[in-house]
């Protein structure tokens, strides 16, 4: 069975009232789906701005609300779709794909992949030199904090040891 939960107790008791498949599908739609109006819709779509998800993920999402618009609206063209979609997309995405670079969902999907597969690469590579770099550094310059000389730390200072010394000696 395809349905599960609500939807299939639903359907076992609306079934017989549902001889086609269309009957069922708007059945269904009408018992399950929530009806928004379109301005809801567009308030939804525009209050969201892609954050940190994968862009492929916010485009699907992005357009999947575009889908809940009622069909007796004229549909919106596809080019002003992408215009839409494109303008909430990451100001990274925007800096590095022109819009006038693609006129397809797919190509814009494939193209900010290969930018954010660069994106994470440079950024771990970037990690992984910059933990080198702090690694050799600390190892290279060895700062005590009793006298402020470089090349020992204050558990090695020859400095304090004798200050110690000195005034375990001054005790009475």
């Amino acid at each position: 069975m395809l349905l599960d939960g609500n939807a299939a107790i639903w359907w076992q008791g609306t079934k017989r009232s549902n001889p086609t498949w269309t009957q069922a599908i708007e059945s269904l739609r009408h018992a399950f789906g929530r009806s928004q109006p379109p301005y809801q819709i567009y308030r939804e779509l525009f209050s969201k701005e892609q954050g940190k998800e994968p862009t492929d993920v916010f485009i699907n999402k992005t357009r999947a609300l575009l889908a809940k618009l009622p069909s007796t609206d004229e549909p919106i063209p596809i080019k002003s779709q992408i215009d839409m979609i494109y303008g909430l997309l990451h100001s990274r995405i925007r800096r590095n794909i022109p819009r006038d670079s693609f006129d397809t969902f797919e190509l814009l999907i494939t193209k900010a992949r290969a930018l954010e597969c660069n994106f994470f690469d440079h950024i771990e590579s970037q990690k992984i030199i910059n933990e080198k770099n702090e690694e050799k550094f600390k190892n290279f310059r060895q700062n005590c904090s009793f006298c402020n000389i470089y090349g020992h730390n204050i558990n090695n200072c020859r400095k304090r040891e004798y200050m110690l010394k000195n005034e375990k000696k001054n005790l009475p």
